[in-house]
């Protein structure tokens, strides 16, 4: 049990400096050096706090923790490496562990819908916001294919994909953080709304930095 403790807490401190540093990079002006320096922060973070959600996982199940986990390793180790295939559509290939990610991912995105439509039937709400990451989940991976395979037409696709990932991740931490949490906030508001509010306020950012940057 204090090993298990231990590792909640280690898992508390990563993903509070994980926020810390995404929210403060969310600020910055992109592209600088303290800006890569905050990034490779919260890539640290985030990649350290799934890895400890997945080992919880196994010392006590929490289906949770393992979506979460695997979910946000997706977003941050494709952001991140994507800073790595400028030259896919120049005949680049990818590594194997683009192909892991992915392809992780879009059993993942299936656990997603499949559990969303579950709930849904149950007549929980929360089955929305399951179909919701699980359809982002399975685009994303589609995405991953046709860049891997050079078939991407975009300019600067992999500028676009890191902008998208990373920010994503932050929102997945941010939500999972605020669904763990919401019991605590005294303002009535269903937990669906929490799963889906960081989404719905950072996708347009994500839009406008995608535009501006690339």
């Amino acid at each position: 049990m204090a090993f298990y403790s231990f590792f909640l807490l280690l898992h508390v401190l990563t993903g509070s400096l994980g926020l810390l540093s995404g929210s403060i990079n969310l600020i910055l002006k992109k592209g600088g050096k303290i800006h890569k320096t905050i990034g490779r922060v919260f890539v640290f973070s985030m990649i350290s706090t799934a890895l400890i959600a997945l080992l919880l996982c196994f010392l006590k199940t929490n289906f949770f923790l393992l979506i979460i986990g695997v979910f946000t390793l997706y977003l941050v180790g494709t952001g991140q490496r994507y800073l790595y295939m400028k030259n896919l559509s120049r005949g680049g290939k990818p590594k194997i562990v683009d192909w892991l990610l992915s392809s992780a991912m879009g059993i993942v995105g299936l656990i997603f819908m499949g559990w969303g439509i579950f709930l849904l039937v149950k007549k929980n709400s929360m089955g929305w916001s399951l179909m919701l990451f699980g359809t982002i989940g399975l685009l994303s991976v589609r995405k991953d294919f046709e860049n891997y395979l050079g078939k991407s037409r975009k300019k600067q696709f992999w500028l676009r994909a890191h902008i998208a990932r990373i920010v994503g991740a932050y929102i997945a931490s941010l939500s999972a953080f605020l669904v763990v949490n919401y019991s605590r906030f005294s303002v009535p508001i269903p937990e669906v709304v929490y799963w889906v509010l960081p989404t719905l306020i950072l996708t347009p950012l994500i839009i406008y930095w995608i535009r501006k940057y690339s």
